[in-house]
Order: C-alpha cells, then structure tokens, then sequence
C-alpha cells in the first residue's frame, strides 16, 4: 500500500510541476478527464487512495494527518459521481478565467502535498 501512495505522491508532484511550467499543458490533460467515464476513474481512485492511507497511517510518521487526507479523499471520491460534466466543467472555466497565475500557484501547492505526503508515509526513524 505505501508503494500505491507514493506513487500517487509522485504523480501529483509532476502534474504539480506541469502546472507551473506549462499551465495550459495540464488544463488540456485535465479536460479528458471531464467526461462521465473520467469522474467515475477519478471517484474510484480517490477512494482507492483514501483506503490505502488509512491502512498505511498507523506505521506512518504522522498518522492523524494521513488519516485525515485519507477521510476528504473518501469523501470526495463518494461525492463525486453525483456531480455532472457540466458543473465541473464550469468550475474548470471559472478556474481557467482567473489566468495562469492561479494554475501556477496551484502547481507549488501540489508539489508541497505531494512531498509531505511522501514523507509522511515513509517509517520513521524508530520503525522498521
């Protein structure tokens, strides 16, 4: 399971990076995603994620916080389903709307996730 997070721990910190290098880059790859088939994927790998945190967050550094991440991602890939493309959609336009900058400054927040997310699931110092 600690190879599944790390792995997505990895993904966001390069999508973090495509962000801030080529911002329309990622909002291209992103509107493959916004389809019915694609929410579906998403939903199911954030609760796939969810799960794998939970499991893992007793043998992590700070278990509290995976657990919590491991919760809103639950949460989030139950509620997703009920969204429609649209509504999405239009919450990518609205986002797109308020210009690079915002894509960028996005990117750095993935890629600080993604690398306290990494650190978080690595055994600390006194475990094996």
């Amino acid at each position: 399971m600690i190879i599944v997070v790390l792995a997505f721990c990895v993904l966001m910190a390069v999508l973090g990076a495509v962000a801030m290098v080529a911002p329309a880059s990622l909002v291209e790859m992103a509107s493959f995603v916004i389809t019915p088939a694609g929410l579906y994927t998403a939903a199911g790998v954030r609760v796939l994620l969810g799960v794998a945190m939970l499991v893992i967050a007793s043998r992590s550094r700070v278990p509290k916080t995976l657990r919590v991440f491991g919760v809103i991602l639950i949460v989030a890939g139950l509620i997703l389903p009920f969204l429609e493309v649209e509504f999405i959609r239009g919450i990518m336009d609205w986002w797109l709307a308020l210009g690079p900058g915002v894509v960028r400054t996005w990117g750095v927040m993935a890629i600080l996730v993604g690398a306290l997310l990494a650190y978080a699931v690595t055994p600390g110092k006194n475990q094996d």
